[in-house]
């Protein structure tokens, strides 16, 4: 099965083919070091994190080499992402298709609900109904309901 390539760093197996901005893509390596950490998870320029139930995965990306700025968020049940730039216009919306899913990192920390995250404009809130993430007041909420603009 083809999975789609996050925004950032992918981990897959030599045989995984990926589809990245620019289309599709060989990945021939590698795994993370050790599966309970996520290295480069939490850097100045890039976070990486997950909702508490495990099915909502979130990217934010903000002046990193070779990357948009942006706040990308997916989901296994239903199959379905969403990213935003940094003006909090959605820029990608994918919903109830295998084709939406990513692979991120192996080990990313988990954001409590009732806690965020965020890098310059973006800010990602964990809720129990969901993963709101906003740039300039503008942006998104993606649950098992769906994606709705904010």
């Amino acid at each position: 099965m083809a999975v789609r390539r996050r925004r950032g760093r992918a981990w897959a197996t030599a045989a995984t083919l990926l589809i990245g901005p620019l289309g599709w893509i060989p990945v021939m390596s590698a795994a993370p070091a050790a599966a309970d950490s996520c290295e480069g998870c939490d850097t100045p320029n890039v976070q990486f994190f997950k909702s508490p139930s495990g099915n909502l995965q979130c990217e934010i990306d903000f002046q990193r080499d070779g990357v948009p700025d942006g706040a990308y968020c997916m989901s296994m049940k239903p199959p379905q992402h969403v990213l935003i730039g940094p003006d909090g216009a959605l820029k990608d919306v994918c919903t109830n298709n295998v084709s939406c899913l990513s692979n991120g990192p192996v080990g990313e920390p988990v954001l409590p609900y009732g806690q965020s995250k965020g890098i310059g404009p973006f800010v990602c809130q964990s809720e129990q109904t969901g993963m709101t993430c906003t740039a300039n007041g503008k942006g998104f909420t993606i649950s098992m309901a769906g994606i709705v603009p904010v």
